[in-house]
């Protein structure tokens, strides 16, 4: 995990939305791992940053902040080096850390299915009536190679 980054409690609240651009250099590991954006007002308790910036306002906050020309010499987040944190609400800390991929699915009593992105086999099925209202399914396939020599039921 990255140091969390410190803001001064003078910057908390803005009109529009606020683009911070993080550099990282976590290896991704094709889809097995994501970048996730947690924040913190104490540094003690946190929770994942979950504003999910549409293109539209991406491109007005970029457009009312640069010139046209200045545009173009932006660094190109889809090399997936660059994070983009957008809010208008700072808390004390952000911390940008990878964690293996995870796939969050609301279900209800009516069921459902929860199916991983990098093992598409890995499934969480839920029959109708299982649940009593509706929740969030998280769902995480860490994938590892056995060591050589190693039998698996040793692991």
């Amino acid at each position: 995990m990255r140091m969390p980054y410190f803001l001064p409690t003078c910057l908390r609240k803005y009109k529009k939305p606020v683009i911070i651009e993080v550099p990282h250099f976590a290896a991704l590991r094709g889809k097995e791992r994501e970048i996730v954006i947690l924040r913190s007002d104490n540094g003690e308790s946190w929770k994942e940053h979950t504003v999910e910036a549409t293109e539209e306002v991406l491109n007005e906050v970029l457009h009312d902040s640069f010139e046209a020309e200045d545009l173009n010499q932006l660094e190109d987040v889809s090399s997936g080096r660059i994070t983009r944190i957008v809010t208008q609400d700072f808390p004390q800390y952000f911390a940008v850390v990878s964690r293996v991929r995870q796939e969050v699915h609301a279900i209800g009593p009516e069921g459902g299915m929860v199916s991983s992105t990098v093992v598409p086999q890995v499934q969480a099925v839920f029959p109708e009536g299982a649940l009593t209202k509706k929740i969030k399914v998280g769902l995480q396939v860490n994938l590892f190679k056995p060591r050589k020599g190693v039998p698996l039921e040793k692991l």
